[in-house]
């Protein structure tokens, strides 16, 4: 059965209180009972402040404030504000916005915006935000069109093919068609078509297979196969370097960590080599 909860006509912010539920969305037949196995639950108007009950579903309406998703609980979709998710949302739908994502809370598929996550965010969609990943946190998986503003230091962004503004923390894998705007962080694996757009002092680049468009100084490219275009920083390239395995236009001294007889490197006026 459908049914809808009302602060304002029930007179309580109570999700568990038994005269906030209808069983119309215009609150003229009150059902008079919390909702249960069965039940999709609509938390329709007003402010709710949670809920203990189980119904099949569980839905926060635009223009509607949903305090707390507890732990153990499951929100089915929130396409308005949830304040605070210790619990599991399955979707947050565009419009939706989750203030404050808890430690152990997770999103399964975001498609609005995530003000601050804790927990975990499964797949962040194209469209969704998140704005800040703190220290402890994880986007598993952030797809073309998604962004991630702020990746803290001690955040994970596992596999980026959408676009992390500023990494302090750890993307582990920079997919083709990702960007990494600035990095300050670690970016473990830039893949083929993956950019980091300004590596900056304190950035790591661990394996580099696409294009870091600058390298600044105090910048480190730890294994170049790809593309630096402007190095300001440090560039190590290890094993046999050939025409077309990589790429580095430099300002100022190149680092390399091994050399090869018969390796081409191509430098500009002023570049230098420092072996190691």
């Amino acid at each position: 059965m459908n049914l809808y909860f009302s602060s304002t006509a029930g007179g309580s912010d109570s999700g568990d209180n038994a005269g906030c539920w209808f069983e119309d969305s215009g609150f003229t037949t009150l059902h008079n009972a919390v909702p249960t196995t069965g039940d999709q639950a609509n938390i329709y108007e007003g402010t709710c402040s949670g809920y203990s009950f189980t119904a099949d579903e569980v839905i926060v309406y635009s223009g509607v404030t949903l305090l707390q998703v507890s732990s153990g609980q499951t929100l089915s979709q929130n396409v308005g504000i949830v304040t605070a998710n210790g619990g599991t949302i399955t979707t947050n739908q565009t419009g939706g916005v989750v203030s404050n994502n808890e430690s152990g809370g997770v999103i399964d598929s975001n498609i609005g915006t995530v003000t601050s996550n804790a927990g975990t965010v499964t797949v962040n969609q194209s469209g969704g935000i998140v704005v800040a990943n703190t220290s402890g946190a994880t986007v598993a998986y952030n797809v073309s069109g998604g962004v991630v503003t702020t990746n803290a230091s001690g955040g994970t962004v596992t596999s980026n093919f959408g676009t992390t503004t500023t990494n302090n923390g750890t993307v582990t894998t920079n997919d083709s068609g990702g960007v990494v705007t600035t990095n300050s962080g670690t970016v473990t694996t830039n893949a083929s078509g993956g950019t980091v757009t300004t590596n900056a002092s304190g950035g790591v680049v661990t394996t580099n297979s696409g294009t870091v468009t600058t390298n600044s100084s105090g910048g480190s490219v730890v294994n170049n196969g790809g593309t630096v275009t402007t190095n300001n920083g440090n560039v190590r390239l290890t094993g046999v370097i050939t025409g077309g395995s990589g790429t580095i236009s430099a300002t100022a001294t190149t680092n390399l960590a091994s050399h090869t007889a018969g390796t081409n490197v191509t430098l500009p006026s002023g570049g230098g080599l420092v072996w190691w």
